[in-house]
C-alpha cells in the first residue's frame, strides 16, 4: 500500500494538477476493492466494497465507484455527476475508453491496471495512460 501511495504521489508530481479520478483496471480477484480499502485504511477511515452497489462515500472526501455490470447510461449519468464532488475517486472496472471520455471532459485522472505476479500476495501496478 506505501508504494501504491508513493507511487501516486509521484504521478502528481508530473501533472499541471492534480488527480483525483483514479481509474482500477484488472480480473476478477486482482485486488480493486483491497486497493481502495487499504487506502482508506491508511487514511483512517473505515471502508466497504461496492460490489453491489454503483457508490461508496466516505467522509466526503473518498468516493468508490464499481461499475461492474453498471455501465449503462444511466449508471454513467450518475458516475458524471458525482465526479463533480471535491475528493478522490476511485473506479472500478476502468477502461481506457473511460479515460479518454474522462480526460476530454477535463477531469484529471489515471487509469491503474493491477496485475497478477508469480507471488499470489503481491501485485504489479502499472500507470496504462
Amino acid at each position: 500500500m506505501i508504494d501504491f501511495i508513493k507511487l501516486l504521489q509521484k504521478e502528481n508530481s508530473y501533472t499541471k494538477k492534480p488527480i483525483n479520478i483514479i481509474l482500477l483496471k484488472g480480473e476478477v480477484g486482482m485486488g480493486k476493492s483491497h486497493l481502495v480499502h487499504e487506502y482508506c485504511k491508511h487514511k483512517g477511515i473505515l471502508s466497504s466494497s461496492p460490489t453491489f452497489a454503483f457508490l461508496h462515500e466516505y467522509n466526503n472526501e473518498i468516493f468508490h465507484y464499481d461499475l461492474y455490470l453498471k455501465n449503462d447510461e444511466y449508471a454513467m449519468m450518475r458516475l458524471y455527476e458525482s465526479l463533480a464532488n471535491k475528493g478522490l475517486h476511485f473506479i472500478e472496472w476502468g477502461s481506457e475508453t473511460l479515460y479518454l471520455q474522462l480526460q476530454n471532459m477535463g477531469f484529471s485522472c489515471i487509469l491503474l491496471e493491477i496485475l497478477p505476479t508469480d507471488n499470489t500476495n503481491t501485485r504489479d501496478y502499472n500507470f496504462l495512460i
